[in-house]
């Protein structure tokens, strides 16, 4: 089951954070590289970013749920200016993967991006989280034939974005209203 986020979840949504993005967060490569940096772990860093979407946009974080449990969930952002909606992260726990929660909380998410009026929205992964670039290439996606990246088939036939490589992301954008590809 999707559901709208409660404040009461916030606990347990830090904590699937800290154990999904271990090997696929920008914190992490960076206290790798450097070092801790001040009192702050990267575990805490990343835990941060969900703190600041529920902050942000708590009508637009969602929680799945399997036999009363939280499963997972994602979180988006608005930009009314632009009309470019962004989806910052997605987490379901590896005991929960490969049952379509992330492509129930993605369908989700779009739904609510396009009742909020955004045109478009931003999803980006790190090239290096294999779970996360399988889920966009295999679950939702088709080749691209001329090798620029690929189409995704997120929810129907019509409904396609492109995903490109950009400084070691790989960034879908994804037009809302008629799911078609975008040229990035």
């Amino acid at each position: 089951m999707i559901r709208n986020y409660k404040p009461s979840d916030l606990q347990t949504l830090r904590q699937i954070t800290a154990i999904c993005f271990e090997k696929v967060s920008i914190d992490k490569n960076i206290e790798d590289r450097f070092g801790r940096i001040g009192d702050m772990g990267w575990e805490e860093r990343k835990m941060s970013h969900i703190d600041d979407d529920a902050a942000a946009n708590p009508d637009g974080l969602f929680v799945a749920e399997v036999e009363a449990e939280i499963a997972g969930y994602i979180t988006t952002r608005l930009n009314h200016s632009t009309r470019i909606g962004g989806i910052p992260n997605l987490a379901v726990l590896p005991q929960f993967q490969r049952r379509g929660i992330g492509r129930r909380l993605i369908e989700k998410a779009l739904a609510y991006l396009q009742a909020e009026g955004m045109l478009y929205a931003r999803i980006e992964t790190l090239e290096q989280n294999p779970i996360g670039t399988s889920f966009y290439l295999t679950s939702v996606s088709k080749p691209n034939p001329l090798g620029l990246g690929c189409r995704h088939r997120l929810i129907g036939k019509d409904q396609t974005a492109k995903i490109h490589l950009t400084f070691g992301l790989k960034s879908s954008i994804i037009r809302v209203s008629s799911w078609q590809t975008v040229e990035a």
